[in-house]
């Protein structure tokens, strides 16, 4: 085992070259933004080492904008989008891509539905060419539709029917969300599933794919201004509308929640968050960041915090884990997962939680284990720039959020303010009974 001594040493070391990493990146920053007047923004990072380029647009769209009867709409939509146009057929857009030596696909969250692909840079025309044509231009054929409901009627069984994490984290999204924004599932509902019509997806298309409400992203071989126009040439003339824009009010006036789930399910499993803030509606700027390296202290790797006190030495759980996204367009949730080891009940695992919650209020975190999780932030911050696809997922993540790029670029100088006072200010504030919502499954 390495010695205290040693630990510190390296993570100077660490944050020296992380220093001249950092320098170098604001030297010679290679971000270019740019707006067309329809509203299409662009951001494009010039890396030459290889003639690859990341390609992404982002639909600010996702399951927050659904109501329940509407839920999985997006998803849906996207499915729908590889099914071709007046132009470009069934499956032709992955077949180009593949054609060029490339791959691509497609996802859809809470808050953004996108579609990326990896080629090499000399297609870069061609893909701007298929996605423009795609943003306009969708057909929706009924047949098509009837077997993509199966498609997704499967992922949905995958996803949440027949998986225990699913169907717990579907539930403790609708205890934690109350009305909104993030109720519903982004996959669906079986139900809403097998009724989408072709209507309701047109409609859902033209409402949101369109120049103003997309952010396209280019990382790789691409000379900036070249490529703004030629992202120009191709979208430039797309007219922009108006985007619905949706409000949601959680109520938090009776947010406490404790619910029991089945009890028939073997494996026990303990899902517990908190309502706190994000980035775009904190009142105190730096809790996000304070919550983000609260949860790397605490589960993130081997030593963290509670890996080494509750699963390595006291044995009280199998496995244990922690989400939240600073970057989500809605007040989001600091969501805490477990697995209690053997012998362990529920009850008393969520006993034990609370208890190392509350002491997180009373006595500061120490040193070194701030300095662990920034020294593990930092790598993965960095180590993330270095491939064109991890950095293209992390900055989409940011940006079709609807931030601007020096969130992104900056969050690094943000984590590395944070100390042990301030996360626990924030937790004194935020980790509250009133916004807890604990949801068990199995026994």
């Amino acid at each position: 085992m390495k010695s205290i001594r040693s630990i510190s040493i390296m993570f100077c070391l660490f944050i020296l070259l992380c220093g001249q990493i950092n320098h170098a990146w604001a030297e010679n920053d290679r971000h270019t933004f740019a707006k067309l007047g329809n509203g299409l923004k662009i951001h494009i990072i010039e890396d030459h080492r290889s003639v690859v380029v990341m390609s992404s647009i982002l639909y600010q769209v996702g399951g927050a904008d659904e109501s329940v009867e509407q839920a999985g709409v997006s998803h849906m939509l996207e499915h729908m989008m590889f099914k071709g146009t007046a132009k470009h057929g069934k499956g032709e857009f992955n077949k180009k891509i593949d054609f060029m030596g490339g791959i691509s696909n497609a996802f859809t969250s809470g808050d953004v539905t996108g579609y990326w692909a990896r080629y090499p840079s000399q297609h870069l025309m061609e893909w701007l060419t298929l996605e423009a044509d795609r943003m306009q231009n969708l057909s929706i054929d009924e047949k098509e539709l009837s077997k993509e409901r199966m498609v997704v009627l499967e992922e949905r069984k995958m996803r949440v029917d027949d998986n225990p994490w699913g169907r717990l984290y579907e539930a403790y999204q609708q205890y934690a969300f109350v009305p909104k924004p993030y109720f519903t599932p982004v996959v669906g509902y079986t139900d809403n599933i097998l009724h989408y019509s072709k209507d309701q997806l047109e409609q859902w298309y033209r409402r949101y794919y369109k120049p103003n409400n997309a952010t396209i992203i280019l990382i790789g071989d691409v000379k900036a201004d070249q490529a703004i126009d030629q992202i120009k040439s191709v979208f430039g003339d797309i007219k922009a509308s108006a985007t619905p824009k949706i409000v949601h009010e959680i109520n938090n006036a009776h947010a406490y929640r404790r619910v029991q789930l089945s009890r028939q399910q073997k494996t026990p499993l303990l899902m517990m968050g908190y309502q706190v803030p994000v980035l775009k509606d904190s009142v105190v700027a730096w809790d996000p960041y304070a919550m983000v390296l609260l949860s790397g202290i605490l589960v993130d790797g081997q030593y963290a915090l509670w890996i080494r006190e509750l699963r390595d030495t006291e044995k009280v759980l199998d496995n244990i884990g922690i989400f939240y996204d600073p970057f989500s367009r809605h007040t989001n949730s600091f969501t805490i997962w477990a697995v209690p080891a053997k012998g362990v009940s529920l009850q008393k695992l969520e006993r034990i939680l609370l208890d190392r919650i509350e002491k997180l209020k009373t006595t500061q975190l120490g040193a070194d284990e701030l300095k662990r999780a920034k020294a593990r932030f930092l790598s993965q911050f960095v180590f993330e720039q270095d491939d064109g696809q991890d950095f293209g997922n992390a900055l989409g993540s940011v940006l079709g959020s609807g931030h601007r790029y020096s969130v992104y670029k900056n969050q690094g100088e943000k984590l590395m303010a944070i100390d042990a006072k301030k996360i626990q200010s924030s937790v004194k504030r935020l980790m509250i009974r009133g916004s807890l919502v604990t949801v068990f499954s199995g026994e």
